[in-house]
């Protein structure tokens, strides 16, 4: 039976990275947490399905639990927004296809 008084794994985004290549191996959303909580340590998670607008932003898509071992699963977004950067990946691929041309 679920503890209805346990509190929400909250978890903090900081920033989002945008790479070229593909994870291999990512591990599912709910194994990540998992294991973050058990180490106590900060973790990544992979998203997928980036689809460009024509307006220039993006959208793409983290697929997660709503509840993990009956806790709910809560984001916690900066005020400032989530900033968001270049991969080392994808500025290694940038540099070389500007050497292309």
């Amino acid at each position: 039976m679920k503890n209805k008084t346990e509190k929400p794994i909250i978890i903090p985004l900081t920033d989002i990275q945008l790479h070229s290549n593909e994870n291999t191996n990512p591990q599912s959303f709910e194994r990540k947490i998992e294991k973050c909580l058990k180490s106590q340590k900060p973790g990544r998670c992979y998203g997928e399905g980036i689809k460009v607008n024509s307006d220039g932003t993006f959208e793409f898509s983290i697929p997660f639990p709503k509840e993990i071992k009956g806790r709910k699963v809560v984001f916690a977004i900066p005020k400032g927004g989530i900033p968001i950067y270049i991969g080392n990946d994808l500025r290694e691929k940038m540099k070389s296809l500007h050497k292309k041309k």
